[in-house]
């Protein structure tokens, strides 16, 4: 064999072996998880576990998934330690505040809508405006997320709010009276009340609602993410056609 055709064999191989290598590369998607217990979470899954298995079913990239409790996963996001975040908001504004451009990132479509309810003490009747957030002391649970993300509904520079660590420490800070109300995602709530039922007993508003926004997939943008947002999007057209997004929502 000539010398001239060992030559060719070889840059063949390298070729393929780099596009091979790019192929794969391309179908790695790292994505951090918000652990939020009873809705999306390892130890205690809830409705997001089943809805994320079927999502991701149907994506051609492989997932590389680590849960993170959900600030610290928004966090280290926004530093590039992951690719991806769900449950992630389609707020542009939320991620100009870590330093991450508008033009940087994609989402997914819409998920599911949620709504932020304010809930109060047992006993008393329900809150069915927001004037309680400029008077009295609040909680925001974790998976409203922070401060900022309630601009516009709170006095800037408000003082007197606390974050609660988890669901069931904001009931309780309400309990304690640490509080007068907690800012909270009704299917959050919804959530942990089927798992407990006396969280029942907090009353909220039936039909006033602070802010309504949306669970998406948030990516930085990469050729690999843009494929990964447009099968997930495609996935979740399948799987609400089907009625299997309404099934597993509390």
């Amino acid at each position: 064999i000539s010398l001239r055709i060992v030559c060719r064999l070889f840059l063949c191989c390298l070729l393929s072996f780099a596009g091979h290598a790019q192929a794969q590369d391309n179908d790695i998607v790292t994505l951090f998880g918000t652990a939020i217990p009873g809705v999306f979470d390892a130890k205690e899954p809830g409705p997001y576990n089943i809805v994320y298995d079927r999502l991701i079913e149907g994506v051609s990239a492989e997932v590389v998934l680590t849960m993170l409790p959900i600030r610290r996963a928004t966090q280290v996001f926004s530093a590039r330690g992951a690719d991806c975040l769900f449950l992630g908001s389609p707020n542009p504004g939320f991620y100009l505040d870590y330093g991450i451009q508008v033009d940087d990132i994609i989402y997914s479509n819409t998920i599911k809508k949620v709504f932020l309810k304010i809930y109060g003490p047992i006993g008393r009747s329900p809150y069915e405006d927001s004037s309680i957030l400029y008077t009295a002391n609040f909680g925001i649970d974790v998976g409203v997320g922070e401060v900022k993300n309630l601009d516009g509904l709170i006095p800037v520079h408000r003082e007197g709010v606390l974050l609660a660590r988890t669901l069931m420490d904001g009931f309780r800070l309400l309990d304690q009276g640490r509080i007068e109300a907690l800012i909270a995602i009704d299917m959050d709530v919804q959530a942990l009340q089927q798992r407990h039922p006396r969280y029942r007993e907090y009353p909220v508003s039936e039909k006033f609602v602070l802010r309504q926004t949306e669970d998406v997939f948030v990516c930085r943008k990469f050729q690999r993410t843009v494929r990964f947002i447009a099968d997930i999007n495609r996935r979740a057209a399948e799987l609400k056609e089907a009625g299997l997004f309404d099934d597993v929502f509390p």
